[in-house]
């Protein structure tokens, strides 16, 4: 009965599409960043006063550099006057460093700019603080002259894994000068582009740009400034629905400095480009009942690690991982031994297999009794330098994955970089996941991106099919009738509660039919690329999907549903922080509620229940002095009171 009601329905609304509709499935950018959204505006709609008075007002002294490679979503700010760019690492595409500043048409709320046309206009811009580029203040104070060979340089690239920029879009460089009056000089600039073309046109994927500063009477002042400006112009279809904005351009390894080279890397560092993969082949997520009934369908065999040196010689190096318990107890352990890694700029990527491929030697511990529905472990990995040898010591690199494994499969990593719609109406999606045993779909989570005008609020019948032969077969279940819905904080997922449960087996599928031309807008991550699970039907047959990516669609199965609290994709409130494993460098960022808070009281207990660490902050602190291991931290608002926890790893 469902299934024939339901292809009534789609048949007549195909019937009724407009003949000059095209039946397609198209990617659209972002027309929002949820991160800037939710992170640096208060609920009153304006960016926070602590993060407008952290800008200090000392000029920077050379060296400048910033490789992006903090925890903060905005640039720092004693380096940079504004916060209009995206820093992240999520949109670099085979970037030497992991972390960038990405340009789009995003204003510093998240919101595309009011003054966004068809046509160029500026849009991101990111401007250096007053520099001293006078004087050099060591070994001892001495003015700066012409000898000294200054040099700005940087790497850029465009499109990334996000939206290519327009052949009239541009990335420029400019200079502040104040002869005769102030006002900035264009000194590079780059015409936008897909991304393959710039590998065609360059034979890399993120170029090094080197700038020689020789007009010292303009620029050699106790107050010079350099900025990059990005222009940027809509995208647009008939309907407002596909009318999108972003055009990405990725900045990274920003220096300012004396004695440049076309081919200096003076700035020594080893480590990893990219973030911490998955141990799962094709997931990031899996229930835990399913992955413990057939551990090594979901197991990968080999890691892929991005190991960079931007040294301009060789340096030694060790490699190794671990696979931690939540507690921080080793589970299992994996030494990819001693090698030399070398320069990045001629030699890529460190490819020594036992580095760059790791084996994945031994599952994560299983509850072969079916007794746990949830678990969450930790994947280490360091590079550390040679410390025997004196140009390698202190060099090294720490990054952590989280596998959490609970009630829900997911593909994608939970940032998108895109979205992805179909036309006309009746057009229909589907996700295939796939089973090692019975059991029951309970629940959906999906992740719609905001759009301009709400015009992606259009009503869409929520489905489940069976599976016919690695094709949607039989409807299970589309009952459910629904509009987009959005979670209050960043990247958190809806859920939509079936009414009825539907029992599933070997394999089924997830998605939607529409009643409209309309674009619905769903994120779209491409960090993972899950082409071949992704179906779509918008003229009786069903097809593969032509993109490679993941849709943001996660089915939650299992006998009941876990508590929000075991769901952080879903909790909308509470505490967040910011990164929840803190390898000892930087702060550990605190937010409330999507708020970053004025002033707080933190406390940290080990596992015993003693108190580590009792300090009063804004909204970030530094657990310096506290062992690996786990911790609970406790935060207590100071204007109401009100107490919020959190665990916190600590690892070397």
């Amino acid at each position: 009965m469902i299934q024939k009601r339901l292809l009534q329905n789609i048949f007549i609304m195909l019937l009724l599409t407009p003949l000059f509709s095209h039946a397609q499935e198209v990617l659209v950018p972002l027309t929002g960043n949820p991160v800037l959204q939710n992170i640096l505006v208060s609920p009153a709609g304006k960016l926070s006063e602590k993060t407008k008075a952290s800008n200090g007002a000392n000029a920077v002294t050379l060296p400048f550099y910033d490789d992006f490679t903090y925890s903060s979503v905005v640039p720092d700010q004693s380096l940079w006057s504004d916060w209009h760019v995206f820093v992240n690492s999520d949109f670099a595409y085979h970037s030497f460093n992991r972390g960038v500043a990405t340009f789009d048409a995003l204003d510093s709320a998240g919101n595309i700019y009011s003054n966004a046309t068809f046509a160029p206009f500026e849009a991101d811009r990111l401007t250096s603080r007053g520099i001293r580029l006078d004087s050099i203040f060591t070994p001892q104070k001495r003015a700066i002259v012409l000898a000294d060979s200054v040099y700005l340089s940087f790497y850029y690239q465009p499109q990334g894994l996000g939206n290519s920029p327009q052949p009239a879009d541009s990335l420029l460089l400019q200079f502040l000068t104040t002869d005769p009056v102030p006002y900035w000089v264009t000194i590079w600039s780059e015409e936008g582009m897909k991304l393959d073309t710039f590998y065609t046109k360059y034979g890399t994927y993120s170029r090094r740009v080197n700038i020689p500063i020789t007009d010292s009477a303009s620029y050699f002042r106790s107050d010079f400034q350099f900025r990059f400006v990005a222009y940027a112009s809509l995208s647009g279809d008939m309907l407002p629905s596909w009318q999108s904005s972003m055009d990405h351009w990725n900045v990274d390894a920003v220096k300012l400095d004396l004695n440049g080279r076309s081919n200096d890397s003076t700035q020594k560092w080893i480590g990893f480009a990219e973030k911490a993969p998955s141990m799962l082949k094709s997931f990031y997520s899996v229930p835990y009942t399913q992955y413990s009934a057939e551990p090594t369908a979901f197991m990968a065999d080999t890691l892929s690690m991005y190991i960079t040196n931007r040294y301009s010689e060789n340096l030694p190096a060790r490699y190794e991982y671990q696979v931690l318990k939540a507690d921080g107890s080793v589970v299992s352990s994996y030494n990819g031994g001693n090698n030399t890694i070398p320069p990045f700029l001629s030699n890529g990527y460190f490819d020594f297999q036992p580095w760059g491929k790791p084996p994945v030697r031994s599952i994560i511990p299983i509850d072969p009794f079916g007794v746990q529905d949830s678990a969450i472990f930790y994947i280490r990995h360091a590079l550390r330098g040679d410390e025997s040898l004196p140009n390698s010591v202190g060099l090294g690199d720490t990054i952590v994955y989280e596998q959490k494994m609970t009630d829900f499969y997911a593909y994608d990593d939970g940032v998108p970089e895109l979205g992805y719609g179909l036309t006309p109406a009746g057009a229909q999606l589907a996700v295939r996941f796939a089973l090692t045993k019975a059991d029951t779909l309970r629940a959906v989570r999906l992740y719609f991106n905001k759009v301009v005008a709400n015009a992606n609020q259009q009503y869409y019948y929520l489905t489940v099919w069976d599976d016919n032969n690695g094709t949607p077969g039989r409807i299970l279940n589309a009952d459910t009738i629904l509009r987009p819905t959005f979670a209050d904080s960043m990247f958190r997922y809806t859920q939509v509660t079936l009414k009825n449960s539907v029992p599933v087996r070997n394999a089924f599928y997830v998605g939607w039919v529409q009643t409209t031309d309309d674009n619905l807008n769903i994120g779209f991550d491409r960090s993972r690329d899950n082409q071949n699970n992704n179906f779509y039907n918008t003229d009786g047959t069903w097809q593969r999907s032509q993109f490679p990516g993941a849709i943001m669609i996660r089915p939650v199965i299992g006998k009941r549903l876990l508590p929000e609290a075991d769901n952080p994709t879903l909790n909308k409130s509470g505490m967040e922080l910011w990164p929840s494993v803190w390898n000892q460098s930087g702060d550990v960022n605190v937010v409330i509620n999507g708020v970053v808070p004025q002033a707080i009281n933190v406390e940290m207990y080990d596992l015993s229940g003693r108190l580590v660490l009792s300090q009063q902050t804004e909204s970030r602190f530094r657990p310096d002095g506290c062992r690996e291991g786990a911790y609970v931290v406790k935060v207590r608002l100071t204007d109401t009171g009100k107490s919020y926890t959190h665990k916190l790893i600590i690892i070397q």
